[in-house]
């Protein structure tokens, strides 16, 4: 979503060090009790749910009904997985308030977002690429070298999630968005079609599981077909709208690029 980033970023060196004090854990090894079985399951689609409510009902009601859910649920038996979807339910509450042009209150809720997992000991392949998704779409608040140095923590927070899982669609989708919106001065828009055409490829989960992220998939074709679009690769652009479509024939993305077909 362009408007949702911003379109001025550039690269600056940046080395972080791992800070975590336990090993990274797939989310596929987490034993859940009943009460989380019960929250956690279809998390996911009842994020965008609540998401959709809230903008229908111009208010965040249902976010934050679904956010209590996951705050009293991470004070009764924490785990990284509950930590998960509370940040990724701040990042759906920041593109709300983005939505609505309340420019500081997403701010906050990205920036809430980054924090929760930030604050993880032994995050895994999906920690790090929600975290880079975050601070991708952090961006747009910062200007000149804070927007560079965001944009290289966010590009070294997804080459972590490649490096614990070389097959996470996720963090090729946040490698690929990243260098979409970079602009070519600054080295963009070199790898675009090679980091969204790897995310298409991918599964977007290793096995179906309720409880764990599946996104990044439709987002990933939207955004190559645009990219091809863009380039004037209109027959490419059409092979990859017409899988996409198939898949995801309610993807709001895709649907709005139908008209430039036309």
């Amino acid at each position: 979503m362009k408007n949702l980033l911003l379109l001025c970023l550039f690269s600056i060196p940046f080395f972080a060090c791992n800070a975590d004090n336990q090993p990274a854990i797939p989310y596929s090894q987490f034993k859940l009790n009943a009460q989380q079985d019960t929250i956690l399951n279809k998390i996911e689609s009842r994020i965008s749910n609540a998401f959709v409510a809230s903008l229908m009902g111009k208010n965040t009601a249902a976010l934050d009904k679904l956010d209590a859910q996951l705050m009293a649920l991470q004070k009764s038996k924490p785990n990284n997985l509950v930590q998960y979807w509370r940040a990724y339910s701040q990042y759906w509450r920041a593109i709300y308030h983005i939505q609505n042009k309340q420019e500081e209150q997403s701010e906050q809720a990205i920036n809430a977002a980054i924090d929760i997992v930030q604050e993880m000991d032994g995050k895994n392949a999906e920690d790090y690429a929600l975290l880079a998704h975050a601070q991708g779409f952090a961006i747009q608040f910062k200007s000149g070298m804070g927007a560079g140095i965001l944009s290289a923590k966010a590009k070294g927070n997804a080459e972590k999630a490649i490096k614990a899982d070389p097959n996470n669609l996720r963090a090729y989708y946040v490698l690929g968005s990243l260098d979409f919106y970079t602009p070519a001065q600054y080295g963009g828009g070199k790898k675009v079609v090679d980091y969204l055409e790897k995310a298409i490829s991918l599964k977007p989960q290793h096995a179906p599981n309720a409880y764990l992220p599946s996104w990044g998939k439709d987002e990933a074709y939207a955004m190559l077909v645009e990219w091809l679009l863009d380039k004037g690769e209109k027959d490419q652009a059409k092979t990859h709208y017409q899988a996409a479509i198939k898949l995801y024939p309610d993807n709001y993305q895709l649907n709005k690029l139908a008209k430039r077909f036309i």
